[in-house]
C-alpha cells in the first residue's frame, strides 16, 4: 500500500488545474548577471564594493532559504512545489493538527531533518492543501512521500512499516529511509549500520511471511 500511485510527476501539472503558479525570487540573482545591475558611470572602486555587496547578499540569502526549506518547517501549496520541482531530493509529511500519530511523525522527521541538512524536509497542512492531498490521492494519515527531481518515489503511508505501533525509534524510520536510497548513512555511524543490517533481515522475514501467508490463502 505504502508505494500506491507513486511515479506522480509534479512537473508536469496541469496549469489549468493548478493555479499555484510558481514565482521566481525576484531578489535572488544569478552572480555572473550582477553586473548588469551596477551603472557603467560610477567610479570603479565604488562599483567593485557594490558588486561585493550584492554578491554577498546574494550568498546570504540563498543560505538563508536553503536553511528555513531544511528545518523542517511547515510549506504552503506554493512552497511545497516549489521546493518539490526545484529540489534533487525531498521527504515531505502530510500531516493533520489532530492526529496523535502525526505528532509522533513529526518528532522523528524533526530529528532527521537536523541530521541529514543535505535533504529537504518539510511538512504540509492537509486542511491547507486540498489541491494536493487530491492529486496525490492521500486518504490515510500520516503519510510521507518521497520526491525525487520532483516525481513521487515512495509513500509511507501509516506506522504499517513499523509493525503498527507507536512507540518506533526514529532508527527505524532512518533506516528505511537508508534502505530506499533516499539518505545515505553517515559513515561514522557503526552502529547505525548494525541496526540497518539488523532492520534489512527483519524485513526480509517479514516479506517471506507475508508471501507464506498469501500462499496459504490461495
Amino acid at each position: 500500500m505504502e508505494n500506491a500511485d507513486v511515479n506522480t510527476d509534479l512537473n508536469v501539472i496541469n496549469r489549468s488545474d493548478e493555479k499555484y503558479q510558481i514565482n521566481q525570487d525576484t531578489y535572488l540573482v544569478d552572480e555572473e548577471n550582477i553586473f548588469d545591475n551596477i551603472e557603467d558611470d560610477i567610479p570603479s572602486h565604488i562599483r567593485e564594493a557594490r558588486i561585493n555587496e550584492l554578491i554577498m547578499k546574494n550568498r546570504e540569502y540563498q543560505m538563508k532559504q536553503k536553511t528555513d526549506l531544511n528545518c523542517y518547517k511547515e510549506l504552503t501549496e506554493d512552497e511545497f512545489l516549489k521546493l518539490t520541482t526545484k529540489r534533487k531530493k525531498c521527504i515531505i509529511h502530510f500531516f493533520h493538527e489532530d492526529f496523535t500519530r502525526c505528532d509522533i511523525m513529526h518528532k522523528h522527521l524533526k530529528i532527521l531533518a537536523e541530521k541529514y541538512n543535505e535533504i529537504d524536509f518539510g511538512k504540509v497542512n492537509v486542511q491547507k492543501a486540498k489541491f494536493f492531498v487530491n492529486k496525490l490521492k492521500i486518504q490515510v494519515l500520516p503519510a510521507v512521500l518521497c520526491f525525487v527531481d520532483g516525481i513521487l518515489k515512495h509513500k509511507i503511508i501509516g506506522f504499517d512499516i513499523f509493525d503498527g505501533v507507536d512507540n518506533f525509534q526514529t532508527q527505524a524510520l532512518e533506516n528505511h529511509f537508508i534502505k530506499i536510497g533516499m539518505i545515505k548513512a553517515k559513515e561514522n555511524d557503526s552502529d547505525n549500520e548494525e541496526e540497518n543490517k539488523k532492520y534489512f533481515k527483519r524485513t526480509i522475514r517479514s516479506s517471506k511471511l507475508n508471501n507464506d501467508n498469501d500462499d496459504d490463502s490461495d
